[in-house]
């Protein structure tokens, strides 16, 4: 079932999903995506996986939102580009549940303000866990889409999606509900904090 968190999303998590025809994979997890107008007028500049993330603007899964550039997002900017200043302006002052960044400054600046983090791979790693993808299949797409991902990264995820199935299984959730990052998850596991749940329901952020 969709999470109802409020998630907001930078340009590339969004675009490269559209580019493997995997922006199903957002409406499988998530309720909604808000996502900042500069991140879409960024995403409207190009045309590739346009028309897709067009469809799910209107049909209101994509809500894109005004971000003020407030003094937080002046500071920000000076780090890094307008859509990621602005999707993590916006995830602060919203109080956003996680955000999705794939740049590795990005994902550090988000962090220092306490934000959760996940990005592409991540999405494609928690459809795997679900059952919905073929995730080598997809990282391979990813990268034949223009996404960098170094041999080592592609080792350790495809390592985790066998480590997940292993020990996750479909009914194992956590005593603490909240995010969790596989290394987290682990070791939660050796502190024996896992039970099972009469749902199967289970909250783990991947792609730490």
């Amino acid at each position: 079932m969709p999470s109802d968190d409020l998630v907001v999303s930078d340009t590339s998590p969004s675009l490269n999903l559209a580019l493997i025809e995997g922006l199903s994979l957002l409406r499988s997890q998530f309720s909604s995506i808000t996502i900042p107008a500069q991140v879409w007028q960024e995403l409207a500049d190009g045309d590739a996986g346009l028309d897709a993330l067009r469809a799910l603007r209107d049909d209101e899964f994509l809500e894109v939102v005004e971000v003020e550039e407030s003094d937080l997002f002046t500071e920000i900017y000076h780090e890094l580009d307008l859509g990621e200043t602005a999707a993590i302006c916006h995830a602060i002052q919203a109080g956003a549940d996680l955000v999705l960044l794939d740049e590795r400054d990005g994902r550090e600046v988000a962090r220092r303000h306490d934000l959760t983090v996940t990005g592409v791979v991540g999405i494609l790693l928690r459809g795997a866990k679900n059952g919905d993808v073929e995730l080598r299949r997809e990282l391979d797409a990813l990268r034949d889409a223009g996404f960098w991902i170094s041999d080592d990264l592609y080792s350790k995820v495809l390592a985790e999606e066998d480590e997940l199935r292993v020990i996750v299984g479909p009914k194992v959730s956590l005593r603490n509900e909240g995010a969790l990052t596989l290394s987290g998850f682990r070791r939660a596991k050796r502190a024996g904090s896992l039970r099972a749940h009469p749902e199967g329901a289970t909250r783990i952020v991947f792609g730490d």
